[in-house]
């Protein structure tokens, strides 16, 4: 059981502590402040701070130890909420009983032949409004951690593969020139590795490539699905968007959802189920 308490009372648990913490103390001091306690004195405010506290710390120890027993990563919306529910619900009940035991004395301004149904409605209405704010705290605290955690996975994804890419850019392979044909009588007679980029408009694809280390285009009536096929003997050719086909040694700048190629000014898109291909290319070329 000494790896569980450890959990049970780890830095992770700790945070919710500390917002459970923290409501039920705003919620004590506004409760003495507002006239709570029948007769405010010393011993009367600590009797009734004492003992709401012990009904809330042993609520929130129920609900920390169904918690870490659900294990880390399995924060979902609906365990959350479900959680929340059933630990306001502990602290309601502990309140409404504690309250009802208390009803008559000197630390509550209950009359002592008040029903526990009347005890229990005005507990659970005021826990829950009162429950509500650490609640959408810690939601907002989850959802912002885990933003957090997949910018961190976008960018060190984004880091591997420029690192993919640019390990490839300086030794562009030698390749025969090959003529590219579309449906009409016009073609073009190219190197591959001198093609920057194909772009998909409509029925026609046009080419971007380097003539003396110069941009030059030309058009043909054709899909690129077709000019994907031709070009499938060179894995540095690699379709990144459904309109697109790239050349990875002009890269440029490469990030999860975007890249820009050297001599073209233009962002080019990356479709997120390309964005493997285009990874698992780069990494056959470099193997």
């Amino acid at each position: 059981m000494t790896p569980f308490f450890k959990k049970l009372f780890s830095k992770r648990n700790g945070t919710v502590v500390g917002l459970c913490a923290g409501s039920v103390a705003v919620m004590l001091i506004a409760g003495v402040l507002f006239g709570a306690v029948s007769y405010r004195t010393p011993i009367t405010i600590v009797l009734f701070v004492s003992a709401y506290a012990a009904v809330t710390a042993v609520s929130v120890f129920t609900v920390l130890f169904f918690l870490t027993l659900f294990g880390k990563g399995n924060w979902i919306e609906e365990r959350l909420f479900l959680t929340s529910f059933f630990c306001i619900s502990f602290i309601s009940i502990g309140n409404s009983l504690l309250a009802y035991w208390t009803a008559g004395t000197a630390i509550s301004r209950l009359p002592s032949d008040i029903a526990f149904a009347d005890v229990w409605l005005q507990f659970t209405l005021f826990t829950y409004t009162i429950g509500f704010v650490p609640v959408s705290l810690l939601y907002f605290w989850i959802k912002s951690r885990d933003l957090i955690l997949r910018l961190r996975q976008q960018k060190e994804e984004s880091r591997k593969l420029i690192s993919h890419v640019q390990t490839q850019i300086t030794n562009i392979p030698d390749c025969k020139i090959i003529t590219l044909c579309g449906s009409s009588k016009d073609s073009l007679t190219v190197l591959p590795q001198e093609i920057v980029m194909i772009e998909s408009s409509g029925n026609y694809v046009q080419f971007s490539y380097t003539v003396n280390g110069k941009i030059s285009r030309k058009t043909l009536r054709a899909t690129l699905s077709e000019m994907e096929k031709m070009l499938s003997d060179y894995p540095f050719l690699v379709r990144c968007h459904r309109a697109f086909i790239v050349n990875v040694y002009r890269i440029e700048k490469i990030n999860i959802s975007k890249l820009r190629l050297k001599a073209i000014e233009m962002d080019i898109p990356i479709s997120k189920n390309r964005r493997i291909v285009l990874q698992r290319q780069s990494d056959l070329i470099g193997g």
